[in-house]
């Protein structure tokens, strides 16, 4: 590094990047690896499929005696057990490859498109008020109460600043908005940030204006009301939170800890794990919030790992109000009432709303919700797996009263076996409950960053082939025909989807086999030695040095010759 500290540096990054491409190139050759495994399973089955074919129209001729239709029958029903088997049986490395994809209803679920976020990070645009005029908080004297009025808060010494005013209950009302994105790294040590509205009350609003608070670090495990806002009766709306590592005892989440508030609407938490003290005060945790009281949740999201002892959830712990238009995508872990968006409800409604993470506990445990009392759950969807020692549902681990659920669509491929509704199912009024087994997207790594362009994907698996039960029954039915030519267009267009994918990937390795030689060249343009100047170098050392010693040795005869002429 000494010697040329800048192409150090570039050639140190060149070696990176070539390692990279090395790691790249063998995903890239187990990916076809895996697509030729499932390519040439379909191949047989595309075989078979035409045999059946070409034994169906022969049993469609009249021609054949009976014992002739059950030689044809014989060898068709012979053929639909292998279809099955083949399909059932081709793995790579463990993965399936061809299990069967259920037709999804229209309209079954949650409608998850409406609630994809956009580059901000938000599922709703945010249109930032300009703070240029309002008050900065910094500004404010310490001691001043404020009950109304509009603040700007742009750096971590602000928000801090809120935080201590409102612990010594000096915020009584107002609105304060963030100016600009804020950075906690320098709370990152001890019990690190202070909760807002830890001890105090806070009235009023906080408006993240569409920015993000970042490395958000609490560890303050026998402490209850942890979370960036402790137990306010606060408003919070397009605010979003990055990279958050969250301990906490009683009432821990995110954004609140508990809340009696006006609304949570447009926020996110994104990145981290939130946990509390778990068997110790029966601690509480949610990956927005513990506990949300006299309010509404809108268009908020969580991805975040969840884990607490009672009532945990991957958006909110226990959620006294109604939620819409919200998912969460991190796994959620806890002894009883724990579900992949709320741990524990009574008398609220939940709509138009996902679940995507695994749930796991010892008590009541739901893919949407772990304990449900009275209240409503409609067009929901539950993408993970739940799994329990003790009363396991997959929309809902236990039901009590009056619950109704209906228009909910959850993935039975990874829970096969458990029941829609744990305890109290019975009880509860049921209606539309999709269980549908869906695409496996698989990812192939085939670059060196972690952009899109790095990565392929490819949707493996085949729809249900079930239908050629009906070649059972006789080949020489009509419809039979109808039957296999259905099975083989399905086979044929997975065939090509999966060829396509292939030549992609045969594209990629010639792509990085470029990238690579011409790394290599450079980087040994900056990092090795030049031989050719090199070897001139030492050649030209050698001819100086002999015409050294050839000179020195003239010099020491010159005297003797002399001496020999005297």
């Amino acid at each position: 590094a000494k010697d040329n500290a800048a192409n150090y540096n570039i050639a140190t990054n060149m070696t990176t990047k070539l390692g990279a491409l090395q790691v790249a190139e063998d995903n890239c050759a187990m990916g076809l690896d895996m697509l030729a495994t499932a390519s040439e399973s379909l191949s047989i089955m595309e075989d078979l499929t035409l045999r059946l074919r070409s034994l169906a129209m022969s049993a469609s001729n009249s021609t054949n005696s009976q014992a002739s239709l059950d030689a044809l029958n014989a060898e068709a029903t012979s053929i639909v057990v292998e279809l099955y088997r083949i399909k059932d049986n081709t793995f790579y490395n463990g993965i399936e490859l061809l299990e069967s994809i259920t037709d999804i209803p229209v309209g079954a679920g949650a409608d998850m498109k409406s609630l994809e976020t956009n580059e901000s990070g938000f599922i709703k645009d945010v249109v930032r008020t300009d703070t240029s005029t309002m008050t900065k908080l910094a500004d404010v004297a310490d001691d001043a109460v404020l009950s109304s009025g509009n603040y700007s808060i742009s750096t971590p010494e602000e928000l801090a600043k809120l935080s201590t005013m409102s612990n010594n209950s000096q915020i009584i009302g107002g609105k304060y908005y963030l100016a600009n994105d804020i950075d906690l790294s320098a709370y990152s040590t001890g019990e690190g940030w202070v909760p807002i509205a830890k001890a105090g009350d806070f009235k009023g609003q906080l408006n993240g204006n569409g920015y993000v608070i970042r490395n958000l670090y609490i560890n303050r495990p026998n402490e209850g009301n942890v979370a960036l806002i402790g137990g306010a009766h606060v408003q919070v709306v397009n605010l979003g939170l990055e990279n958050v590592e969250i301990y906490g005892g009683r009432y821990t989440g995110a954004i609140v800890g508990q809340g009696q508030m006006n609304n949570l609407t447009n926020c996110y938490v994104k990145g981290g794990t939130i946990s509390s003290n778990q068997k110790v005060n029966y601690s509480y945790t949610g990956g927005l919030a513990w506990s949300l009281t006299y309010t509404k949740v809108d268009s908020c999201w969580s991805d975040v790992e969840v884990s607490g002892y009672k009532q945990v959830g991957g958006l909110v712990g226990y959620a006294g109000c109604s939620v819409s238009n919200s998912f969460a995508l991190g796994d959620v872990s806890g002894y009883s009432e724990v579900g992949g968006l709320f741990g524990y409800s009574n008398w609220q409604t939940f709509s138009n709303s996902y679940a995507k993470g695994n749930v796991t506990s010892e008590g009541f445990s739901g893919g949407i919700i772990g304990f449900l009392g009275n209240g409503t759950v409609k067009n929901c969807t539950f993408l993970g797996s739940v799994s329990g020692v003790g009363d396991v549902g997959i929309v809902v681990g236990k039901v009590s009263g009056s619950t109704t659920i209906s228009n909910v669509l959850y993935d039975k491929g990874i829970n096969e076996g458990i029941l829609d509704i744990g305890v109290g199912g019975e009880a509860a009024t049921k209606t539309d409950i999709y269980a549908a087994i869906f695409e496996r997207i698989t990812n192939l790594q085939v670059g060196s960053s972690a952009t899109s362009a790095s990565n392929i994907s490819i949707a493996l698996g085949v729809s249900d082939i079930s239908e050629l039960d009906f070649i059972l029954s006789g080949i020489e039915k009509e419809g039979a025909l109808t039957v296999i030519d259905s099975v083989q267009n399905l086979l044929t267009e997975r065939q090509a989807e999966i060829g396509a994918v292939q030549n992609r990937l045969l594209s990629v390795l010639d792509e990085i086999s470029t990238q690579y030689e011409n790394l290599v060249s450079s980087r040994s343009t900056l990092q090795d030695a030049d031989i050719a100047e090199v070897s001139g170098e030492y050649i030209r050392q050698q001819i100086l040095q002999q015409a050294s010693a050839t000179l020195m040795a003239t010099a020491n005869q010159s005297p003797s010759i002399a001496l020999q002429l005297i």
